[in-house]
């Protein structure tokens, strides 16, 4: 009797081989995209940390909060999704867009000397996922702060977003109520 010599794969093997991929695809393809939210969100956190460094810089200068977005630029560059910052606002609250169209960053005083800044997904998907990042400056102490989310919380239902409570740049600031 003569030996057949096999060629290629029986249709149970492609079917095995088919489903270990799939299978192994299933597994991580979540952790990829979870990933690259990750990396845009520290691309955020980035420019919230420099941001800050600005600001202090800024006021170091010249006595002064910055009145504007365009001013903290021309005197230290901001770059937003549209070139340097023009906004001819700063405060209560003002918004500049990153470069990228991936965050949103507004700014806030929440009392004397002390500022945040917040930095919101543009995704709504990365958005309810809690990938935001905030970061705090108490100009008249020197103290800084920055999380960035998800943030475990004790409720599960829970928003995993961070907030001004999970800040650090004042003890006021875990009771909101910092004036």
């Amino acid at each position: 009797m003569k030996d057949k010599k096999t060629q290629g794969l029986t249709l149970v093997e492609l079917l095995v081989a088919v489903s270990i991929v799939g299978t192994l695809s299933t597994i991580a393809a979540p952790n990829f995209f979870n990933q690259i939210s990750r990396t845009k969100q520290n691309e955020a956190a980035t420019t919230l940390t420099q941001l800050q460094q600005k600001l202090a810089s800024y006021v170091d200068e010249f006595k002064a909060i910055p009145d504007s977005w365009k001013s903290l630029s021309d005197y230290s560059l901001i770059m937003t999704s549209t070139g340097p910052a023009k906004s001819t606002s700063f405060l209560n609250p003002s918004l500049i867009q990153l470069p990228g169209d991936r965050y949103e960053v507004i700014t806030n005083k929440n009392g004397t000397d002390l500022y945040t800044f917040h930095a919101i997904p543009s995704n709504p998907e990365t958005k309810k996922d809690g990938y935001n990042v905030m970061a705090c400056i108490d100009l008249g102490n020197g103290a800084t702060d920055l999380k960035k989310g998800p943030i475990a919380r004790d409720i599960e239902d829970q928003d995993p977003s961070v907030n001004t409570t999970d800040l650090i740049c004042r003890a006021c600031m875990k009771n909101n109520n910092c004036t």
